[in-house]
């Protein structure tokens, strides 16, 4: 959602201060008029003294200095300005007096007693008035000898009076600003409250969704009959009436929406009494019965049958302000659900299918029914799925939509083996209508200025990091990966915001002339409409890496996963729109091959991003540039080499080899699966591996104790035995792993063991061609050169590793390997500060830290002449 939370404590009181604001502003007050009330007593004094005993002041010498002064002088405007500082005075005064009157009766207080110096002030305040009066007689029309003192002490209490103002204006405007959000959702007699559901623990509420239809989290509603209390039917209570807070505190939705009816103020007033005349009286009707009998016979109401009734029996002709509805307990794919059926049975009777009833989701869409505030109720950063979430996985101008879609394609859970949901493919007319939609959010997004976009990513990285467990699940059901690596993905997600929320756009200043006449400048400009298209080995971290940046430096993007895995760039999507982002700005269409293309030909979008595959990102290159001539980023494979030299660290070295391979279940492309160890360490090397390997445990990977979870898809995996099993076949040696595995209750699932070969042979394909599968080869080496010759043989670029405890070696060797990212004494660590990209066959363009900024913008140069004239070029002779 996109609000503000609405917390029970909010609906208490009539929705006046709750108890944390209410007391800061008064402690504020208690403060201010105490200081207030001790000035005011010390001017009452002075005053008094002055006007009472003039011949006290006469012996001050300030007093004689300014007298002689005005002796001298003796103009008029004294007159005028004493005046003109009184009037001010009571001007203020007044102004004070308006603000002790709202303080006391404007807002029903919790601690009244804290308003009580506010009261002794008013008295003080009216007594010093009087004084004052006086005073401005006695000086304009008595003598002018207390013309001085008294301006100036009246002055001292004017300001002293116009700091409690601007105390008081700055109460009021805390106030405003917290509760600016509760008086727009003012819950007035006739109203609607309607519960709502991300995922549901109690089986009833989970059967109420499952028959709901239209798309909705709805699973509740209440009739407001004043602006403390609702009246609703409950299956434990029957028909109660009871606070707001109180309802929310026991239904415990994830988010409520509020609701007006435009129907007339009577007929809600009308409707209000006839369901609070059912309170206590009228039980909970189990059998959803249009008669309002419930199982046992007697009067009863389910809850939005009651609010239905309310209104149809308060109107004189008996008219219903919302859409007819007949009962449904049929599921979504058209099959009356066990949960129902089991439901009627225990209560003697057959499920009442296509009878008329009523359903919450159904008042919900109801025309007269106006959404006044969707608000989470216990957390605004908790993001809301919708319950057809799986089936809407389009995301364009900040909503879900899939309709009318085709050419549909099949998403498996690797977890569990499953159908996780059926996709339409967005095609060539539906990417153009999308890139309309992002040039229109292009516009407004980048007029925002980077400031400004800046809060909009921190904010979402906030977000990211308050609903990590949430988006982290998804990322397992989504990739199958274990969800200690999930956790990780995501959090990279919100430093990636973190990072990009900030981008150095700044240009350059170029003085070209010698006298500094004529310079030039340069500055970074959005790109526009930006087209990425995602991985699925890291689906959320992948998308952060091209949207992000993109986004921060001022386009719009149109993003398409992998059709392997494509929920949570979704979700993603959605926080940002939590945080801010306008819509159109970040929309993501689902699809495969030909969805891919349109994006890449269409002549509106001005850059491309991808990362996959070597063969796929020569296709992407071809496609952006046949027709039109657009820069283009790809990350692609890689086959990485990582050296072990003899005087390393044999257990870092080990933990590296094993980051290098076994993260992701081997589906990273910058895996190192070719590692050569010195063959002076290669035994105590392989016997500490193969241990570490077989304490890896395998099995579900939403089980934070599994190290190895499900990998992408059956054909994978089989893919990537054919390189083991190749392998064997030509001579190497399977020292553990390389089969596949069945998980418990999880039969279907895609799981494989994760593998380690030696005696690997050149001419073998697993050591030529990317694996991308947590298979690990141990080559061993003597000499330095013929290692590092061995690990640049290759046609890829993107990382290499070396372990060794000599930083003079580390250094000279990896600025030797031919790769674009080189670790040392690690592997695979990514950061959005440091620019990550190959060489070769691995692709071209970097992700991250500046790079990035560099690619997702453009650079423009402008020449200046300042110095107001310009030689004709062309002069005659």
């Amino acid at each position: 959602m996109k609000k503000d939370s609405l917390e029970p404590e909010d609906f208490e009181d009539n929705l006046q201060l709750h108890s944390k604001c209410g007391v800061h502003v008064q402690l504020l007050y208690f403060i201010s008029s105490i200081v207030c009330v001790v000035f005011d007593l010390i001017g009452i004094v002075i005053l008094l003294i002055l006007f009472m005993y003039p011949e006290f002041h006469r012996h001050s010498v300030i007093y004689k200095q300014l007298l002689q002064y005005y002796d001298r002088t003796r103009p008029y405007y004294y007159h005028i300005i004493f005046n003109a500082v009184l009037f001010l005075w009571i001007f203020l005064f007044f102004a004070h007096i308006l603000c002790i009157g709202v303080g006391l009766f404007g807002v029903k207080l919790r601690r009244p007693y804290l308003m009580l110096p506010q009261v002794v002030l008013l008295i003080v305040r009216l007594g010093m008035l009087i004084i004052v009066l006086f005073g401005l007689i006695t000086v304009n029309f008595i003598g002018s000898e207390l013309l001085i003192p008294t301006t100036l002490v009246v002055f001292l209490f004017s300001m002293v009076s116009g700091l409690y103002l601007m105390t008081s204006v700055l109460c009021f405007r805390y106030v405003r600003e917290k509760h600016d959000m509760i008086q727009k959702i003012l819950a007035m007699p006739g109203d609607l409250i309607f519960f709502c559901r991300n995922a549901v623990s109690q089986e009833f509420e989970a059967a109420v969704l499952e028959v709901a239809v239209v798309d909705s989290n709805v699973y509740h509603v209440a009739l407001v009959v004043d602006r403390e209390h609702v009246v609703h039917a409950l299956p434990d209570r029957g028909v109660v009436q009871e606070p707001i807070s109180s309802a929310l505190r026991s239904l415990s939705p994830d988010y409520i929406e509020l609701a007006s009816l435009d129907v007339d103020t009577s007929w809600k007033e009308r409707a209000c009494e006839k369901a609070k005349k059912e309170v206590d009286q009228a039980f909970y009707n189990d059998l959803f019965s249009w008669e309002c009998l419930d199982s046992q016979n007697r009067r009863a109401f389910y809850c939005c049958q009651l609010v239905v009734w309310s209104y149809y029996q308060s109107h004189p002709d008996h008219k219903n302000p919302f859409l007819a509805h007949q009962l449904n307990f049929k599921n979504a794919d058209g099959v009356i659900s066990e949960f129902w059926i089991n439901y009627y049975r225990q209560r003697g009777r057959s499920v009442p299918q296509d009878e008329p009833g009523s359903h919450p989701s159904k008042l919900r869409i109801s025309p007269g029914v106006q959404i006044k505030a969707s608000r989470p109720s216990r957390m605004s950063s908790k993001l809301s799925i919708p319950r057809t979430f799986l089936k809407n996985l389009h995301y364009v101008n900040g909503s879900y939509g899939s309709e009318g879609l085709s050419n549909k394609f099949v998403v498996y859970e690797p977890r569990s083996g499953e159908v996780l949901t059926e996709i339409g493919s967005a095609t060539t007319q539906d990417v153009h209508e999308v890139v309309q939609v992002a040039k229109e959010g292009q516009k407004k997004w980048a007029q925002l200025g980077w400031q400004q976009r800046g809060e909009v990513l921190r904010r979402s990285a906030v977000l990211i990091r308050e609903n990590v467990d949430l988006l982290a699940d998804w990322e397992v059901r989504d990739n199958g990966k274990p969800i200690n690596e999930a956790i990780a993905d995501v959090l990279s997600c919100a430093e990636t915001l973190d990072f990009f929320s900030n981008p150095n756009l700044a240009g350059q200043y170029l003085p070209y002339d010698g006298d500094d006449q004529k310079f030039a400048y340069t500055k970074r400009e959005p790109l526009g409409v930006v087209g990425a298209i995602g991985a699925w080995n890291y689906p959320i971290q992948t998308a952060s890496w091209k949207i992000v940046p993109a986004i921060a430096c001022g386009n719009s993007i149109i993003y398409k996963p992998s059709p392997l895995t494509p929920v949570t760039t979704v979700l993603l999507a959605e926080i940002l729109t939590m945080a801010g982002i306008p819509d159109g700005v970040v929309n993501i269409v689902q699809g495969e091959a030909d969805t891919g293309t349109a994006i890449c030909k269409h002549p509106d979008i001005r850059k491309v991003s991808f990362t996959g595959s070597v063969a796929t990102g020569k296709r992407i290159a071809q496609n952006s540039n046949n027709e039109n001539i657009k820069p283009v980023t790809l990350e692609l494979g890689g086959k990485s080499a990582c050296v072990i030299f003899d005087d390393a660290d044999i257990e870092v070295a080990v933990h590296g080899a094993m980051m290098a391979n076994f993260y992701s279940q081997g589906q990273v492309c910058s895996n190192a699966s070719k590692v050569f160890v010195h063959s002076s360490i290669i035994e105590d090397f392989t016997n500490l591996l193969v241990n570490k390997v077989k304490a890896m445990k395998i099995g579900d990977p939403l089980d934070k104790s599994v190290h190895v979870g499900a990998s992408i898809s059956e054909d994978h995996i089989n893919k990537v035995l054919g390189y083991v099993e190749d392998a064997v076949k030509h001579g190497a040696k399977k020292l553990y792993g390389g089969e596949k595995v069945k998980v418990p209750g999880l039969e279907k699932g895609f799981y494989m063991s994760p593998c380690i070969l030696d005696n690997v042979q050149p001419s073998m394909r697993a050591y030529r061609e990317e694996i991308f599968g947590p298979v690990l080869l141990i080559i061993p080496f003597e000499d330095e050169e013929e290692v590092l010759a061995r690990a640049n043989e290759t046609d890829y670029g993107l990382a290499a590793g070396v372990f060794t405890t000599d930083l003079k070696r580390a250094h000279t060797f990896a600025n030797r390997l031919a790769a674009g990212n080189v670790y040392v004494n690690t592997f695979n660590d990514v950061s959005p500060w440091v620019p990550f990209g190959g060489y070769n066959q691995s692709g071209y363009g970097r992700e991250n830290g500046q790079a990035a900024i560099e690619h997702y913008s453009q650079l423009k140069s402008i020449f200046m002449n300042v110095s107001g004239k310009l030689d004709n070029p062309f002069p005659s002779n």
